[in-house]
């Protein structure tokens, strides 16, 4: 998972140590007293003597510190525990972080590099096997299969500069959490500002999310798949290139306009950074494998969400029993245990939060209604499909079942 945050690791790493560098070359001339106080006088006559290596030390120290806090991200992404020993280290020895990051900043360029070659040679071998040579594929095969609808493209693009503007802010954040550590003296204040830039940089990540929310609204409350893949599309569309943004979201979207081949495709280098996105990642897979009718692969979707650990707590178990539930509940539907599905389909009606998530449940429980030869109850749900589902695949499939049941004289029966 790690070789996910290698582009991004080694862009941070390079713009600190650029930045040091210019802080050093400008900075150095003006500082002589200053490090007279601070080094012995053998150190500052080299600094001195040797302006050049002194000017890449510069580079390095801050390099080294935005290394150290890139570190301290991933051990707490991956751990629980692991903000209780960074603090730890905090307050018994500070220096110990800065030191670590320096001598550890050499070794984590290469193992990002080494991340970043292995993860796009991985890519291009996924991206073949699905008959593709880029993401950019995914958009000229939806181009052929389905409308890009133009009046998206501006809306999609406010929400990209929203978006951009929280990412900037969140950078210069990290920008001042490092220079917090490097001329901050008091442990106790030092420990009280990272845990407000933690705080802020929740309250951040929050409403970047939120700031996506409107173009997923326009599957989740307004049941227009295809306006939400349009919005996705342009959104992913900057300076003649394409990088496929939200790829799970766009699946989905590809799920309820019926087209499970091309959101497989879109799901095919998408990054598993942590154990949410895993879940998510096989959860949605799982709807494609059912509807591509592949049981091996749908069972092999449950044994795989069955072995992620979120973090999470209470609230983690319950979000992964439910993910597991809704697969089980594809393979429970492919073998044809009506009972089972429609009991299940009944409670995810009751308890959806979302229009679109109703019509999904609703669809099920007519279609099973329909099979069973329950046509009063098949046609009280399928009605429901068409009131709410807009344009969903599922809206013309309910039609046709409707116009079966009108055509039948159901009094005689």
């Amino acid at each position: 998972m790690w070789k996910y945050y290698s582009k991004t690791h080694l862009k941070i790493i390079g713009i600190t140590f650029a930045i040091g560098l210019a802080i050093m070359m400008v900075t150095f001339s003006q500082s002589q007293g200053i490090y007279a106080e601070i080094f012995p006088e053998e150190i500052v006559d080299f600094m001195y003597s040797n302006v050049v290596v002194t000017y890449l030390l510069g580079g390095f120290s801050l390099a080294g510190l935005a290394n150290a806090i890139l570190l301290i991200q991933y051990i707490m992404k991956k751990w629980a525990f692991g903000i209780f020993i960074i603090l730890a280290v905090l307050i018994l020895s500070p220096d110990v972080i800065s030191v670590v990051g320096v001598f550890s900043l050499i070794p984590s360029v290469i193992f990002s590099i080494y991340g970043l070659y292995t993860l796009n040679k991985s890519n291009k071998e996924i991206l073949q096997k699905e008959g593709m040579t880029s993401e950019k594929d995914v958009l000229d095969i939806y181009k052929q299969r389905h409308n890009l609808l133009e009046e998206y493209k501006s809306f999609a693009q406010m929400c990209r500069k929203n978006v951009q503007k929280i990412s900037a802010i969140y950078a210069l954040g990290v920008i001042a959490v490092i220079f917090v550590l490097l001329f901050m003296s008091n442990l106790i204040l030092i420990v009280i500002a990272i845990f407000f830039f933690t705080y802020t940089f929740n309250m951040l990540a929050r409403y970047r999310v939120s700031s996506f929310l409107p173009i997923t609204s326009l599957l989740y409350e307004k049941c227009d798949p295809e306006a939400c893949a349009s919005a996705i599309l342009y959104y992913s569309m900057q300076n003649n290139r394409f990088n496929l943004t939200n790829q799970t979201l766009f699946a989905q979207c590809l799920l309820y306009m019926d087209d499970a081949d091309l959101a497989k495709k879109a799901l095919a280098t998408f990054p598993l950074k942590d154990e949410a996105s895993i879940l998510s990642y096989y959860s949605i897979m799982a709807y494609v494998y059912y509807l591509l009718k592949d049981e091996d692969k749908l069972n092999e979707c449950k044994q795989e969400a069955g072995k992620v650990r979120l973090n999470m707590g209470a609230v983690g178990v319950n979000i992964q029993s439910q993910d597991i539930a809704s697969i089980q509940n594809k393979i429970d539907l492919m073998n044809g245990d009506f009972n089972t599905c429609r009991k299940y389909y009944l409670q995810a009606f009751q308890r959806a939060q979302f229009p679109f998530q109703k019509v999904d449940a609703a669809y099920y429980i007519g279609l099973i209604s329909f099979v069973e030869e329950d046509y009063v109850v098949a046609k009280t749900y399928l009605e429901k499909v068409i009131q709410i589902g807009n344009k969903m695949h599922f809206v013309s499939k309910a039609e046709h079942y409707l116009s079966k049941i009108n055509d039948m004289n159901l009094e005689e029966s």
